[in-house]
């Protein structure tokens, strides 16, 4: 008898899992929110390589074999989906990367490690599904909703994880050495669409000014000194975008939302607010570690660029390691990851790939400022705008934080420019 209930949940689960499948549009808004499943294991502290779990399993379950059956379907119709050079440039980085795997392994690097840092670059493909779904009604909403949530989701999450761990500090060092500092990214990106949709009254104040109080605070905890100032550049740039009405309305909010968020940090921080705004102003203003953690960033690149001068063309693959002296640390460190976005695209790929995908993503860019010259402000402006500046935003962060590989930020360039795609062809349609 106990093996019925194990039996009937194992159906249900099947019959759930056939029809996210079946319908398009309903795997791809599941695949959007499921990646809170990847995002919340990190966030936890799994470290920057955890093992694999059961979240990445139920996450591989669904976002793969979806990916795979759509890209199905449109060939065995024979319809092209490959609609411009940037899509031909995408292809061909993703061909050129997959096939770094292979470089890496042949140098004696892990297969393994190489598969994973691949995995990152997948979320890329996604432009092609969300741009034939955004092309349906309420479309583009109900994708730009489905990642405003995740992201609201994961923020209260580690909000309330901060606020445990903030109880629990007795020193005031504790409050920024417990920062919750992972997917700023899609901080920063809600925040200005945020803004974005207030300003140009697309949706209820009711409803957005909680989501923008409860981002705000969420980025304001990774105490990312970095994010905080592409955050504020972004929403200035909004700002300059916008005219008459629409620019007074922004800057009212701005202050609306300002205390909105403080009256949120009383709420959520009664006890500890004093020391957490102290750990603020301290991170911001800390002149001797930002001079440790640039000279450690310095010495980081040089090793990375002595290893690039070895293999310029083609780089050293998906896999490969590099090692330097920490300064901070005082040992010596051999890893993977680099925190300039742009040495990584050199270390791993050459200045092959690195032309690959700086191409493909400056094309993507043009394609979006054409897409806000031709727009009214009355044809959803302020959300052109939003999205143009979450691409140039993130190109100006990864000189000090690795967006290119970043999966939270692939995944957003990944809905902003399939949406972005889609407005532009309907203009010319």
């Amino acid at each position: 008898m106990y093996l019925i209930p194990i039996i009937a949940g194992a159906v249900l689960g099947l019959a759930l899992y056939i029809y996210i499948l079946a319908d398009d549009e309903r795997w791809l808004l599941v695949s959007i929110v499921s990646h809170l499943l990847l995002f919340l294991r990190v966030s936890a502290g799994s470290g920057e390589n955890p093992p694999i779990g059961i979240t990445e399993i139920i996450f591989s379950a669904i976002f793969f074999p979806g990916l795979l059956l759509w890209f199905a379907k449109r060939l065995y119709a024979h319809e092209i989906f490959v609609k411009g050079w940037e899509d031909i440039i995408l292809i061909a980085f993703l061909v050129y990367a997959l096939l770094g795997i292979f470089v890496s392994a042949s140098q004696g690097f892990s297969l393994e490690k190489g598969i994973r840092e691949f995995l990152l670059f997948v979320p890329l493909l996604l432009i092609f599904p969300v741009r034939k779904e955004a092309e349906k009604k309420n479309g583009r909403a109900l994708m730009i909703w489905a990642l405003l949530l995740m992201s609201a989701a994961v923020g209260l999450v580690i909000i309330t994880r901060y606020r445990l761990d903030l109880l629990a500090a007795k020193y005031l060092w504790q409050v920024v050495e417990n920062r919750q500092g992972k997917e700023e990214s899609l901080y920063m990106s809600s925040i200005i669409i945020l803004f974005a949709f207030v300003v140009g009254n697309r949706y209820s104040k009711t409803i957005l000014l909680p989501l923008l109080a409860l981002e705000m605070l969420a980025l304001a905890i990774t105490f990312s000194r970095g994010y905080w100032i592409t955050t504020a550049l972004g929403l200035l740039g909004l700002l300059f975008f916008l005219k008459g009405q629409a620019r007074r309305r922004m800057m009212r909010l701005t202050a609306v939302g300002v205390l909105f968020a403080a009256v949120v940090d009383v709420v959520v921080l009664p006890q500890i607010l004093g020391s957490f705004l102290t750990g603020l102003a301290e991170r911001l203003t800390s002149i001797s570690t930002n001079a440790l953690t640039l000279h450690s960033r310095l010495v980081e690149s040089e090793a990375v660029l002595q290893k690039v001068s070895l293999s310029p063309v083609i780089g050293y693959g998906l896999g490969s390691l590099f090692s330097y002296f920490d300064v901070i640390t005082h040992l010596d460190i051999r890893t993977w990851y680099i925190h300039n976005g742009y040495l990584f695209l050199l270390f791993k790929f050459g200045i092959v790939g690195f032309v690959l995908f700086i191409s493909m993503y400056m094309k993507r860019v043009v394609t979006l400022a054409r897409l806000w010259r031709g727009t009214s402000f009355t044809d959803k402006n302020p959300f052109v705008s939003a999205i143009l500046l979450i691409s140039l935003m993130m190109l100006f962060i990864s000189v000090t934080s690795p967006q290119f590989y970043d999966r939270g930020s692939l995944l957003i360039l990944s809905i902003t420019w399939g949406i972005g795609d889609s407005l532009l062809s309907k203009k010319i349609s």
